[in-house]
């Protein structure tokens, strides 16, 4: 439970609401979930899980187009001077849909897996590293896609 001296009742009545919901019987091992919890189970590493070609495919070919999108348009060393990610950044990663990556579809999003989304953000990331952490963390923080 998470301790805090300053909580009102309410707050407190949220907190123990949101400690109830935890997930206490896991449908399936995390890897680093195990990891931060001190119990890490390296056979979840073994074998080393492939990618299926035609998702692969699919990824190969984002990467490819953002790649060279990012070589035209963004300019890291830039970015880190300044503090700033210029607004034309912002725009063209929405005009590409990466801030929909995971997004099914039929909302609007790029419909993409898991594993592409992962390979897109090492895409930017080569890049730029605020660029990226601003990517991601538009598709991570909160409830990133319909449920």
């Amino acid at each position: 439970m998470i301790e805090n001296k300053n909580r009102n009742q309410e707050e407190d009545k949220s907190i123990a609401v949101a400690e109830e919901s935890r997930e206490a019987d896991w449908k399936s091992k995390s890897f680093m979930a195990s990891m931060f919890m001190g119990d890490l189970d390296v056979s979840m590493c073994y074998p080393f899980p492939e990618q299926d070609p035609a998702d692969k495919a699919i990824g190969d070919e984002w990467c490819e187009k953002v790649d060279a999108w990012c070589e035209d348009n963004i300019d890291g060393e830039e970015i880190d001077a300044t503090g700033e990610i210029p607004a034309s950044v912002l725009r063209g990663m929405g005009e590409l849909g990466l801030f929909g990556i995971k997004i099914p579809t039929e909302y609007g999003g790029l419909g993409l897996s898991q594993t592409n989304y992962m390979r897109l953000l090492s895409t930017v990331a080569k890049h730029c590293g605020s660029t990226v952490a601003t990517l991601s963390a538009h598709q991570s923080i909160g409830v990133p896609q319909p449920l």
